[in-house]
């Protein structure tokens, strides 16, 4: 005895429901597997971080400014007297 329309009907709801559940497990565990990729990059504590290195830029350049402003006016007070003497 073949089925009839609403059996049909009933059937390629259930086979349309069983492969939506079979894509969305297998976009579950793509994203579970990116997720505990992402969690294995953010727990390493290997290498320094972008913050740790701009830290080090920030502290070179403080260093950095602090000797040019003490070579300028070492420079400053030399040339002042070279021009002394040469008056």
């Amino acid at each position: 005895m073949e089925p009839t329309g609403a059996a049909k009907g009933r059937a390629a709801v259930f086979e349309a429901a069983a492969g939506f559940v079979e894509w969305l497990s297998q976009k579950c565990l793509q994203r579970s597997r990116g997720l505990k990729r992402l969690a294995e990059l953010w727990s390493r504590d290997e290498g320094q971080d972008s913050a740790e290195y701009a830290m080090m830029a920030a502290v070179l350049l403080v260093i950095l400014i602090g000797v040019m402003q003490q070579i300028g006016s070492n420079a400053n007070t030399v040339f002042s007297q070279v021009a002394s003497e040469i008056q």
